[in-house]
């Protein structure tokens, strides 16, 4: 493995200077790895924090690989020496930056024009399987990799897009846009945190599982939710 586990059995966070390995999806990076950097700092100020772009399909290889040690993301076909943990639900929002009194209506959501934010260069996403299912459907003129570009994408524009509620929480703080929830019943997603068995002892990759799920994961009264 190209990635070095800790060789004792403490591991002190404020006098670390371990590198840590992390896979994350962009909408995680967005939205939640914020906050975990500013504990990160207070915690262990001389750890280095390397993140790479995961989606479920990468996760596999880049933990075969010793590329990151963990990762975080929506996950599936996992190895069978791998673990994991959900962290949180994740429920669909609609991005727009034109400000309204009233919520969206099925019909004008699917009447407007969409972006779709896909790593793979698709112009179809879940909401277009979730439409499908009560026969309606959407229209996307436009497919980026990234949520980042979102907010100056949709600035005025009557755009809408489709990203998790923390990932859209985050994007608030840009200003201009609007959130709220699909004009339709959806489902809840699962995001969640893996890793190999092989780090699963490691003092120093369990305190960093212990942060993530910390920051990362759902919480309620401080505490991460079961």
């Amino acid at each position: 493995m190209s990635v070095a586990l800790s060789l004792s059995h403490d591991f002190e966070p404020l006098q670390s200077t371990m590198t840590f390995r992390i896979g994350l999806s962009d909408d995680v990076e967005f939205g939640l790895l914020p906050p975990l950097l500013r504990a990160l700092r207070a915690e262990a100020p001389n750890v280095v924090v390397v993140v790479q772009h995961v989606d479920y399909w990468r996760i596999p290889d880049l933990l075969a690989s010793g590329d990151i040690t963990v990762g975080i993301s929506q996950t599936r076909g996992l190895p069978a020496n791998a673990k994991r943990k959900s962290l949180r639900r994740m429920y669909a929002r609609v991005l727009r930056a034109d400000p309204s009194d009233a919520p969206l209506t099925l019909d004008e959501y699917c009447s407007r024009p969409h972006v779709l934010v896909s790593h793979t260069a698709n112009t179809r996403g879940i909401a277009d399987e979730w439409l499908d299912e009560i026969g309606r459907s959407r229209h996307v003129v436009l497919s980026v990799p990234q949520f980042s570009s979102l907010p100056a994408i949709l600035a005025g524009t009557d755009l809408l897009a489709g990203c998790p509620d923390y990932a859209a929480t985050a994007m608030l703080g840009w200003g201009n846009l609007y959130v709220e929830p699909l004009p339709f019943d959806t489902p809840a997603l699962e995001l969640s945190m893996v890793w190999l068995s092989i780090t699963d002892s490691d003092p120093a990759e369990r305190w960093l599982r212990s942060r993530l799920e910390f920051y990362m994961g759902d919480r309620k009264d401080g505490l991460p939710l079961p």
